[in-house]
């Protein structure tokens, strides 16, 4: 909550400047008006009492040292004319004179201060404009605000976020060689291109390839047409279960609806059984192909 009242001093000065926020202009300058008022009161009241204390103080020793001044003029009223008595007394009667003469003054000082708490150099007046809300303040805070949780978002976005939205998060992501991106009318080109790499990594010999789909790719039976262009080049044999028992594998990844930790999973599964996956082959969300076509194609 914010302070109702608010004091400062001007530097280099003995002037107090007094905020008071209120709900309307009216209520504020009353407010400031009167808690300078009470201020000045509360300084006069101060001084007054600081001043009747100083005075009783003053009457109380001055009572006393009259007291001894009467006793030491009893004292040389007393004494024989020559005496060394009679001389220590009005020795002691003078000093005391003196200083009931001394006090009288001190407390006739007191007694003419005039006591001056100060003044209201100007009254307090209705503001013209609200001092708060800051409608730049605000809206420069609220923009840098913005902007920096904006960002911190997309950061965790980014970070938390493993699903794979383009071909480059492949390798990005899983670190598996992407080796193709078969697009939404892939000609029989991509396969071929696609199986001549498969066949490079395979080397010589009769080889056993698995096409793991991960995502959901209806419509797109990239292992058969995969199989077709292998056919003529070399002597493999794609499957698409794993307890086929492949040599090889490559994984097929459905953008947008696959994560980099179903990658990892079906990596390291087949791993265990002995399969090395050569690469992944990205494609798009939806590939609206049938398979008469892509066998005619192929």
């Amino acid at each position: 909550m914010r302070k109702q009242v608010v004091v400062d001093v001007p530097p280099n000065s003995a002037i107090l400047s007094i905020w008071f926020t209120a709900g309307d202009p009216v209520s504020a300058a009353a407010g400031a008006q009167a808690f300078a008022e009470a201020y000045l009161q509360n300084r006069t009241l101060s001084a007054t009492r600081t001043l009747a204390v100083q005075m009783k103080a003053l009457t109380t020793q001055l009572h006393q040292v009259d007291d001894e001044l009467g006793k030491a003029a009893e004292s040389v009223a007393t004494l024989p004319h020559g005496t060394a008595a009679r001389v220590v007394a009005e020795h002691q009667q003078s000093v005391l004179g003196k200083q009931v003469y001394s006090l009288s003054l001190k407390y006739d000082e007191l007694k003419t201060i005039a006591i001056t708490p100060g003044s209201v150099i100007s009254q307090a007046l209705p503001p013209s404009s609200p001092s708060a809300p800051s409608a730049p303040l605000y809206l420069g805070s609220g923009l840098f605000l913005g902007l920096l949780a904006g960002t911190g978002a997309a950061f965790a976005r980014d970070r938390l976020d493993t699903r794979l939205r383009a071909p480059a998060d492949v390798e990005r992501l899983t670190t598996l060689p992407l080796l193709a991106d078969i697009p939404l009318r892939a000609d029989p080109g991509a396969f071929r291109s696609l199986a001549a790499g498969v066949v490079s990594s395979l080397g010589e010999g009769y080889h056993r390839l698995l096409v793991a789909e991960l995502g959901t790719v209806a419509g797109a039976p990239v292992a058969e047409r995969l199989g077709a262009a292998l056919s003529h080049l070399a002597p493999v044999a794609v499957v698409t279960d794993p307890a086929d028992r492949p040599d090889a594998a490559v994984l097929l990844l459905g953008l947008r609806r696959t994560t980099s930790t179903e990658v990892a999973q079906t990596v390291r599964r087949l791993a265990r059984q002995g399969t090395t996956v050569l690469g992944a082959v990205t494609v798009p969300p939806t590939l609206p192909m049938t398979s008469r076509s892509m066998r005619q194609n192929a």
